[in-house]
């Protein structure tokens, strides 16, 4: 897809209900096909991690579904809304996953870790991404990220914290025995927002090996302070609802689940 093909489509998604690219920038649709461009449907399709994946733009779910059915392939589709499920079921679609929005409101009193951060450097960005692999598939779509995704993200040129606008991107490590263990991904947006600057915590991993010891916890617990110490005032994450650890894990540092704003994604195998 040609991108002004992709800056039409996105300065058209206020004519619709509902829509999956709210989210998304252009590379990650840049190798879709245009299938549907009118004023009732957008209808992209491509492929990710090796699964077809259709985005969309549509007012009705009869639409949007009679034109997925009609291509004949079986994909998945991102942010089903809730009343819209039910129609999707019996289409034969299936939820495969559901994600929640979980905010921390208040990070102004977050203590003072007891040790400082540690931020990720260049030469070991390789490292920080075999550890986001070593956890592919322990929540739902974390697929884990690339070494030169953990070098665009903390050289603030990651394309999706570029279009927010987010700052101070970094990524925060643990090691053990010098080891990178863990990691934490950080970048602060909302900067005009009247509720204050929000930091966005995301990518949080520990290699298998070293979980169940406390450094997912240290690691949050620096972030925040992290967020803090740069004027945010809230903080954001996204969760598998299925991750049961996790969610318990967020909660206990502070972060309060707003089911308003999740995402259900559904597939038709």
């Amino acid at each position: 897809m040609e991108k002004h093909v992709y800056e039409a489509i996105k300065g058209s998604l206020g004519k619709y209900q509902s829509s999956s690219m709210n989210y998304i920038v252009y590379e990650d649709v840049a190798g879709y096909e245009a299938l549907h461009l009118d004023e009732r449907l957008v209808l992209l399709a491509g492929q990710e991690g090796g699964c077809n994946k259709f985005h969309w733009a549509a007012s009705e779910p009869a639409e949007l579904l009679d034109a997925i059915l009609k291509t004949g392939v079986k994909g998945a589709v991102s942010f089903v809304p809730p009343g819209w499920v039910a129609e999707f079921q019996k289409r034969g679609f299936e939820v495969c996953g559901k994600f929640n929005d979980y905010f921390h409101n208040d990070i102004a009193r977050v203590p003072e870790p007891a040790e400082p951060a540690e931020l990720l450097g260049d030469k070991d960005c390789g490292e920080a991404a075999d550890v986001t692999a070593a956890c592919r598939g322990q929540s739902r779509k974390f697929e884990g990220e690339t070494e030169e995704w953990m070098r665009m993200w903390i050289s603030g040129t990651e394309p999706y914290a570029m279009d927010i606008g987010a700052k101070d991107c970094a990524v925060i490590i643990r090691r053990v025995c010098g080891k990178i263990a863990g990691i934490a991904c950080v970048g602060i947006y909302e900067h005009a927002s009247e509720k204050g600057e929000v930091l966005w915590l995301r990518e949080i991993a520990v290699r298998p090996e070293f979980q169940h010891r406390g450094i997912a916890t240290q690691l949050i617990g620096q972030a925040l302070y992290y967020g803090r110490e740069r004027g945010a005032r809230r903080a954001f994450l996204m969760a598998d609802e299925m991750n049961d650890t996790a969610i318990r894990l967020y909660q206990r540092a502070g972060f309060e689940c707003n089911s308003d704003d999740g995402q259900i994604d559904m597939i038709l195998r």
